[in-house]
């Protein structure tokens, strides 16, 4: 009777773990999407346009995904070697994410610190080069 009460017990914490890491992944997941969804728009302009306010919140809302998503990765605690590796993967996949966004929220601030005229500049990288090097 105490086996399977203890089987029991390992199986409930087996299975919190797993549903930790599912959270996480769908976080991670809804994070990707409105990350694609912020650089899509990014990649045409802002158009059609939008407030600023709602270009905000759709890099804002990726950041509060992926931080959803690290806060339940850290619950998964003594996984098993299988999980491990899914965990692990997930971590970095989260890190990875975490510079993009904040590459892109600092982009962002710079944009909306702009007049409009300016705004549009910064769509179009340009490099000045002496004899094919850049000058910095």
């Amino acid at each position: 009777m105490i086996f399977n009460e203890l089987q029991d017990v390992k199986i409930e914490i087996e299975n919190e773990r797993v549903s930790f890491y599912n959270n996480a992944s769908d976080n991670y997941n809804e994070a990707v999407n409105y990350f694609n969804d912020f650089i899509d728009y990014r990649n045409h302009q802002f158009k059609p346009e939008k407030p600023d306010e709602l270009i905000q919140v759709i890099i804002d809302t990726a950041n509060i995904k992926l931080t959803n998503a690290k806060t339940n990765l850290k619950q998964v605690i003594y996984p098993d070697t299988k999980t491990e590796t899914m965990v692990n993967q997930l971590a970095k996949a989260i890190v990875d994410l975490d510079n993009h966004i904040k590459e892109q929220q600092t982009w962002l601030t710079d944009y909306f610190s702009k007049s409009k005229s300016k705004r549009k500049q910064m769509f179009y990288e340009r490099k000045i080069t002496l004899f094919g090097k850049p000058i910095n």
